[in-house]
Order: structure tokens, then sequence, then C-alpha cells
């Protein structure tokens, strides 16, 4: 299992995001695993892993971090 952690460009700002992938080499499905209102926090890095060992790449965005500026 590969983790690394890479900034996506947005309209809103740059959102860091999570990305766990197999060390297989074959092509697996890739899921878009979204945060709860605790935010990117290590119960939810350790679900995302899981699913990477099961064979998935999982992108886990921390969506907090590009929370727009009009709604604080």
């Amino acid at each position: 299992m590969t983790f690394e952690k890479v900034n996506i460009s947005t309209r809103d700002g740059v959102c860091p995001v999570h990305v766990f992938t197999s060390n297989t080499g074959t092509r697996f499905p890739a899921i878009i695993f979204y945060m709860d209102a605790g935010g990117v926090r290590p119960a939810a890095l350790d679900m995302a892993q899981r699913l990477a060992y099961a064979g998935y790449v999982v992108l886990l965005p921390d969506l907090f971090s590009v929370w727009p500026l009009w709604a604080v």
C-alpha cells in the first residue's frame, strides 16, 4: 500500500488530498472517500488505508481546507 499527500487546485483554493493505492501494479476501481464532520483524522485515514489494502485507489480530500471565505 502506498500513501501520498498531494494538493489539487480548485476555484476556491488549494485542497490537500490523501491518496492511498495498492502495490499490486494492476488497475483497480477508485473511491472518493469524503470525511465526516470530524474532518480528516486518524480514524478516516485508517478506513481509507483498509480500502486500499482491499485493492481500491482511495482519494481522501480535506474539504475544510477549501471552505469558501464568504461562508465565514
